[in-house]
C-alpha cells in the first residue's frame, strides 16, 4: 500500500489521471492526499473537484486558498478573479452537493501511522502539533457551521498578520486560515 501525496491540482484533471497512470495507483490498495486548491487556474475545475469527490475514502483532502475562495464567493462573499475558473462549478447542476462536500474538508490532516502532518502552506513555527490541530478544528467547526456566511465575510484580509493567542473571534479565524493558507489570495 502507497501513500500519494499531490499538492496544488489547480483545475487540471488530464495531468492528474496521467500521474496515476504513471505511478500505477490502484484504488483497491493505494491512498491519495491532495493538499489543496483542488481547482482554479486550468480548466478542469468541475471535472478535477467531481473526480476527487467521487474517490471517496481514497482521498484525503484539505483546503486551500483557492478551494476556500471558490466556497466564499458561493456564499456570495469575495468576487471572482481575472483568471480564475470557477464559474463552471458556480452554474454547475450539482453545485450544492460539491459545496457542500468541499465545506466538510479539514485545512489539515494528521495521520498517526505514518506521523505526517499535511497543509497547504504549512504551520508557524510557534505552534505545536496540538495547537496546529486545535486551531484548524476552530476553521473546520466554523465551515460546517450554519453561521458560516460571517466567516465568509470576514475571511479576507491580512490582519492580524501576527499570531496572537489571545485573539478571538472572527480575526482568530481569519489568522489561523491565513496561516495555513498564506494570504496571498486572502486579500
Amino acid at each position: 500500500m502507497s501513500t500519494y501525496v499531490i499538492g496544488d491540482l489547480q483545475g487540471c484533471l488530464t495531468p492528474l489521471v496521467q500521474l496515476l497512470e504513471q505511478i500505477q495507483y490502484r484504488p483497491e490498495q493505494d491512498k491519495l492526499w491532495f493538499a489543496g486548491d483542488l481547482i482554479n487556474r486550468g480548466h478542469e475545475s468541475l471535472e478535477t473537484l467531481r473526480f476527487i469527490k467521487s474517490l471517496g475514502d481514497n482521498a484525503t483532502v484539505i483546503l486551500g486558498n483557492h478551494d476556500l475562495h471558490l466556497l466564499a464567493v458561493s456564499h456570495g462573499f469575495g468576487t471572482l478573479k481575472r483568471g480564475d475558473t470557477l464559474t463552471e462549478i458556480l452554474s454547475a447542476r450539482d453545485r450544492d452537493e460539491l459545496m457542500d462536500w468541499l465545506r466538510q474538508q479539514p485545512l489539515c490532516h494528521y495521520d498517526k501511522t505514518l506521523n505526517t502532518v499535511m497543509t497547504h502552506a504549512g504551520i508557524p513555527p510557534c505552534w505545536s502539533l496540538e495547537d496546529t490541530l486545535t486551531f484548524a478544528k476552530e476553521v473546520e467547526t466554523k465551515l460546517k457551521s450554519d453561521t458560516v456566511d460571517e466567516f465568509f465575510a470576514t475571511m479576507y484580509g491580512n490582519t492580524p498578520n501576527q499570531w496572537d493567542n489571545t485573539l478571538t473571534g472572527l480575526d482568530r479565524l481569519r489568522a489561523i486560515t491565513n496561516y495555513f493558507n498564506t494570504d496571498a489570495l486572502l486579500r
